[in-house]
Parts: structure tokens; sequence; C-alpha cells
């Protein structure tokens, strides 16, 4: 598992918080590249960018307000295009294929953005934002829509990060 720029134990103590630190954080077993921090940093930027602009965040508010469905399944739906768009702009910019680890490792994109839309949920007081077992599903429901994704595109880089953080999941519990 690789360590990503949101790795900090503190940091995903803050994000877990919310959650009377029902989770456990698990610790990297090897720190990330030079070249994974740079796309890392790059798909948080275009990540948050795009979450918090002027167009999309009463968007987004809007869906989260307005769709009946439970959270864990309105936040993956919405995670989904928003981590697409980061991907592509990594493979825009660096003219490589964005490092799945930066999606799959502890702390990655796929964590940390389910993260932050159950904190603008928390903020807008929607019903079940406060809920870790729901939290846990859209953490799921987002992995399983990355490996559909992958299964999809066959990137068998992805595949390989997917399979090996899984089976350290499976180690560890």
């Amino acid at each position: 598992m690789k360590k990503s720029l949101l790795q900090d134990e503190s940091q995903m103590a803050e994000l877990t918080n919310n959650f009377g630190n029902q989770f456990e954080t698990l610790t990297p077993d090897e720190e990330a590249s030079p070249e994974e921090e740079e796309a890392m940093a790059l798909a948080m930027h275009k990540f948050m960018s795009d979450m918090y602009s002027e167009e999309t965040m009463p968007k987004v508010a809007n869906v989260l307000h307005q769709d009946k469905r439970p959270l864990y399944e309105v936040i993956p739906d919405m995670l989904q295009p928003m981590l697409l768009a980061a991907k592509g702009e990594i493979e825009e910019i660096t003219d490589e294929p964005a490092p799945a680890s930066i999606f799959f490792s502890e702390g990655g994109m796929l964590q940390t953005g389910v993260s932050l839309l159950f904190e603008m949920a928390q903020t807008l007081a929607i019903p079940g934002a406060d809920d870790p077992d729901q939290f846990s599903a859209a953490l799921m429901n987002i992995y399983k829509k990355a490996g559909e994704h992958i299964l999809e595109t066959g990137d068998k880089e992805a595949m390989a990060e997917a399979l090996e953080m899984g089976g350290s999941l499976v180690a560890e519990a």
C-alpha cells in the first residue's frame, strides 16, 4: 500500500473524527514516489477546484438536498465523474497514465472524496450524514464503481493496485 499526500495520520483522524473515530486508520508500508505525490497533488487540486467552484458547489448541495436515495448511493454517483475528471487532468498534464495508487491507496482519492462529500452533507444537515454505516457503505460503493470502471477499461495497473489493496485489507482483518 502506498502513502499518499493525505496519509498523514492527523489528517485521516480529522476526516473520520465526525464519525466518532469508529474507523481504524491503516498505516502505509511504502512511501509514495515523487510521481505519485505529484499526481495526487494534481488530482486533489482538480477535485477541490471542481467541487468548490461557484458552478459545482450549488449543484452538489442541490443533489444532496433533493435526491431521496440514501447517501451511500448518492455520494458515489456524484463522486465518480469528479474522480474521472481528476484522472483526466493528471493524464493531460503529465502525458502519462494516472497512477492507480493515488485512487486506491489508504487516504487516496476514493476515500478522500467520500470523506469530503460527507463533510459537505454534514454541513448541510443532510439525513444520514453522521451515520458511520452510510459512510462505510458509500466507501464500498465507490470502490465497486471504481472496480467496474477498471474492468471496463482493462487498466492492468489499476487492477493490480486494487487487488493488492484488497489483499492487504483482508490480511489485516
